[in-house]
Parts: structure tokens; C-alpha cells; sequence
């Protein structure tokens, strides 16, 4: 994992709240923990706030160039119903976040492959917190390496 991430920029909109502020979202990085958070702005009702944490694990060893590193999601845990990363779709399905595509396995009893979508360190989200997705709201952040 890299010693550091820093945040060079990020926005959040929101259906309600409207276009804010980058300074409103916050990324927190614990090189220990193997963990990346976002979370979004507190200045606004509670039914609006996003929150969205990710524990990461390394994909590439010690050996690989810093700016090449890769990491994988292994957990997620948020409030919402639903989160996009990149191209793959995540659902809280029975309290376990899995891939859409693995919810119809899921309710026949197959079972349920780990996450491991590897996530760049240029992620873009977007999270629904109501289930039939009225209220969608996007967060981006680009963050680099050092």
C-alpha cells in the first residue's frame, strides 16, 4: 500500500442539496488498516449525507512502481442501497454488499464470490440512497500517491 494518499480534489452532488463544494468532502486513508473513506458533505440534513467506506487490500507487491500500485475492494460499508464502482454495481442485499450480478446466485443458496473489484486511486461513485433510486447522488474524487 502507498504511505500516502492525498486528496487533490472532489465534489459531490446531490439531487437536494444541489452542486457543493469540494471542501465538503472529506478522504481519509489508513496505510495500517488497508482502509479508503469518503465521506460526504455534513452541512446538509442527515437523509442527504453520504457516507461510503471501502477496506482495500494491495494487488500489486512492494516492487511495482508507486504510481502503477493497484488495490482491490474487499469490504464495503455505507448507508446506502446501492454503489457503482467504475463499471461493477454493488447492492445491500440481506446485509451483505455484493455484486448486482450475484444476488439471483445468492437467493438460490449458491455461493457468493468475495469483492475484489480493483479500484483505481481515481474512483468515481455513485450512490442511491433510496431503493427505486430517485434520489441519486454522484461523488467523484481524484487522489494521487506520494
Amino acid at each position: 500500500m502507498p504511505k500516502k494518499i492525498i486528496k487533490e480534489s472532489a465534489k459531490f452532488w446531490t439531487i437536494a442539496a444541489g452542486d457543493l463544494d469540494g471542501n465538503f468532502v472529506t478522504c481519509d486513508y489508513s496505510r495500517k488498516g488497508k482502509s479508503l473513506s469518503f465521506s460526504g458533505p455534513k452541512s446538509v440534513d442527515y437523509e442527504e449525507q453520504i457516507n461510503a467506506s471501502f477496506t482495500l487490500k494491495p494487488v500489486d507487491n512492494r516492487f511495482t512502481k508507486a504510481n502503477r500500485r493497484r488495490v482491490a475492494v474487499v469490504g464495503i460499508n455505507s448507508t446506502s442501497d446501492e454503489i457503482r464502482i467504475a463499471a461493477v454495481q454493488y447492492v445491500n442485499h440481506n446485509g451483505q454488499w455484493m455484486k448486482k450480478t450475484a444476488v439471483k446466485a445468492a437467493d438460490l443458496g449458491k455461493p457468493v464470490p468475495p469483492i475484489d473489484q480493483t479500484l483505481s486511486l481515481r474512483p468515481a461513485f455513485e450512490i442511491m440512497n433510496s431503493p427505486g433510486g430517485s434520489n441519486v447522488s454522484k461523488l467523484t474524487c481524484t487522489c494521487r500517491i506520494r
